[in-house]
């Protein structure tokens, strides 16, 4: 659901009614509440874009990641270019940062600078949830590419690593094979 910036001060006072609200003009930013933003969903992952290129003036991207009990998370990797700052809102993840890995819960955030390895993964029972943020701008493509493939092709392609690889580095995405 896009964000409707104009007409959001009459639903947000319903949403949170002890709270004062303002009229807000068009241009002042964006608003999303819980549950908006667009979700895309793969590979027991679903990613919500808070806030993406055209809504940050091309200079970052918010994200909420829900990973599902269990899930190995991405490969090994690192970004030339992109800076990615990880905030922890529910669960239990391992992150994995230059080879040294720290298990991590509601609150714990990490800041991932270019060239830096990293990866993580959800060792809790439960779903477990990170606010994203990154720059500069691109992360949406590498999530839109995921999702639009079915586990096979997704399985194809990272079978075979040239094909995976060109795939990854349009999106500033580098795997550490191992």
């Amino acid at each position: 659901m896009a964000a409707r910036p104009c007409d959001r001060t009459t639903q947000l006072a319903q949403t949170i009614p002890d709270e004062p609200f303002y009229d807000i003009p068009c241009t002042a930013g964006l608003i999303r509440v819980p549950g908006e933003g667009k979700t895309l969903t793969y590979a027991g992952t679903s990613v919500t874009f808070k806030a993406m290129n055209e809504d940050a003036a091309g200079g970052w991207t918010m994200l909420e990641l829900s990973l599902a009990p269990g899930f190995g998370g991405p490969l090994p990797h690192y970004h030339r270019v992109k800076t990615e700052t990880y905030y922890v809102l529910e669960g239990r993840i391992v992150f994995m940062l230059e080879w040294q890995e720290m298990a991590l819960s509601a609150g714990a955030m990490v800041m991932v600078k270019p060239g830096a390895v990293h990866t993580f993964w959800n060792i809790g029972t439960g779903q477990a949830r990170l606010m994203v943020m990154s720059s500069p701008l691109g992360t949406e493509g590498y999530y839109e590419a995921m999702a639009a493939m079915s586990n096979r092709e997704r399985q194809s392609a990272s079978a075979d690593r040239a094909k995976f690889m060109a795939m990854l580095v349009q999106y500033d995405l580098y795997p550490v094979w191992e």
